[in-house]
């Protein structure tokens, strides 16, 4: 709210707690989850390790305080869950009121993947990412009917996968699919009685253990507002925006380039995007199609011996052309 509304305290007679105390309440420590502490344990079953990514991918990842509170509400909400599991509790009861639905908004290029995948680092947890698009029917969720050597064969999906085995299940691009097609899908899979409908018709349950992390980009053409009965099964939104300064320059160097041309590079985007966003401009959608990924191509060719004036102008300044030419 308050990156729209810096001057609003006071949100319906509700007092806004500043940022330093916001962040103070969630922070976690960032050594307890490259050590591993916040691992899942005896939660998968077999197969499921091959989509877990390894620990030592927290060693490049730059956390903020979106991936901080998602640590702690993720180690509340599946302690709670673990524990009456170890008390014989099951069905819909096992996941009582714990289920996590999450949303991450922003401009493409902000980390909203990447957070969820260092959540499934720093939990032990598998991942599946299923990438949605205007096409995207009922079976990129119920799965499929493949023919396969001259025979039909049902295929199950990753998100299915996802549904009945647990862990983390990464909708990307949640506002390009038709909002009937996704609500009529997995409408009641996202929240109780959490069932889904396998091949179209074999009633499949949640596994407690299952997390959605949809992402939504607010500069994507097509892009539309997500389904509402959708974002209200989805209490938790993080808007995602570009890290802190020191932030960005941190991650541009976790691939590995100097500093000194990753500093040059983000000095270049951040004048270029503060110029588009100037009143006088009012450029604020064209701002927000360049990001990281684009400082990291500059940096790219540069490394190849690019001069840094052709690497910004064949990447930021390339990219600002796709939207407005003049």
């Amino acid at each position: 709210i308050k990156a729209y509304v810096p001057e609003l305290d006071v949100i319906k007679g509700i007092q806004m707690p500043s940022e330093e105390a916001a962040e103070s309440s969630v922070e976690v420590d960032y050594g307890r989850c490259k050590k591993g502490d916040f691992i899942l344990g005896n939660v998968w079953e077999l197969g499921q390790e091959k989509y877990i990514p390894p620990l030592s991918n927290l060693d490049k990842f730059v956390p903020t305080s979106s991936y901080y509170t998602l640590v702690n509400l993720i180690n509340n909400e599946m302690q709670q869950i673990i524990e009456r599991r170890d008390k014989g509790i099951n069905g819909d009861a096992l996941i009582g009121e714990n289920y996590i639905n999450v949303l991450l908004v922003g401009k493409p290029g902000t980390g909203k993947t990447t957070i969820a995948y260092a959540l499934a680092s720093t939990f032990g947890m598998p991942i599946r990412t299923v990438t949605l698009s205007k096409g995207s029917e009922e079976d990129t969720f119920e799965g499929k009917t493949k023919t396969v050597s001259g025979s039909f064969n049902f295929v199950q999906t990753p998100f299915l996968e996802g549904f009945k085995n647990g862990g983390i299940v990464c909708l990307e691009e949640i506002n390009l699919i038709d909002p009937g097609t996704i609500m009529g899908s997995i409408g009641q899979a996202i929240e109780a009685p959490f069932l889904l409908y396998e091949d179209g018709y074999k009633t499949v349950k949640r596994s407690p253990f299952t997390i959605f992390i949809s992402t939504m980009n607010t500069a994507t053409q097509g892009s539309r507002e997500p389904s509402e009965a959708f974002t209200n099964r989805s209490p938790y939104v993080f808007m995602i925006d570009d890290p802190e300064d020191e932030d960005f320059i941190r991650i541009l160097q976790t691939k590995g380039y100097a500093e000194r041309d990753c500093r040059r590079v983000f000095d270049a985007y951040k004048r270029v995007t503060e110029y588009l966003m100037n009143p006088s401009i009012n450029e604020e959608e064209v701002a927000s199609s360049i990001g990281v990924r684009t400082c990291f191509g500059a940096l790219k060719l540069m490394s190849i011996g690019c001069s840094f004036k052709d690497a910004i102008n064949h990447t930021i300044i390339g990219t600002i052309a796709i939207k407005n030419l003049m």
